[in-house]
């Protein structure tokens, strides 16, 4: 009797992806029902990956190939970068293949709530926090003169600035 393992042997046997017709003509002795939950928890469980909707949906391995895994070592975050523990776990989790991470969906009502101009994402107390960290300093500044330090940009704070600076003369 067929069971959720020998569907896995099926889907890693083709690379290009298996439907459910093929799979059921591969187990006929398997109920449909029976291989779509089984199949659903296989993908949910991340041991398979399946693409397409409806009678269109196909069912692939889950393949990490060595050549990547070198690839993942080159484009890796710099170890001298100091990071904390939820920063190296983020870090973990993005290194990951795209078929072994949980897919992720929306709140539908929340995003057609946000009306522009109107209401917001964040929270008052968060939008505050967010302003006062993206806030400058000195407001009167002309552009490109927030990294500068005080004593490198011109005194009158006008635009354009004035030259200082006199050319020598040679004498003949």
């Amino acid at each position: 009797m067929t069971n959720a393992n020998d569907l896995i042997k099926s889907v890693e046997a083709f690379d290009t992806g298996l439907s459910m017709a093929d799979l059921q003509a591969r187990h006929p002795d398997l109920a449909r029902r029976t291989a779509q939950r089984w199949l659903s928890q296989l993908v949910e469980e991340g041991r398979i990956v399946a693409s397409g909707e409806k009678r269109g949906r196909r069912y692939f391995p889950l393949r990490t190939k060595v050549s990547d895994a070198s690839a993942t070592e080159q484009d890796s975050f710099p170890s001298f970068i100091p990071l904390s523990a939820d920063s190296r776990d983020i870090v973990a989790y993005i290194n990951q293949p795209l078929e072994a991470r949980k897919p992720v969906g929306y709140q539908r009502d929340f995003l057609d709530g946000y009306q522009p101009n109107v209401s917001s994402y964040f929270p008052e107390s968060l939008r505050r926090q967010l302003h006062k960290m993206g806030s400058t300093a000195e407001l009167n500044s002309p552009a490109g003169t927030y990294s500068r330090s005080p004593t490198l940009t011109n005194a009158r704070r006008d635009w354009p600035p004035i030259c200082r600076y006199s050319a020598p003369t040679f004498a003949r």
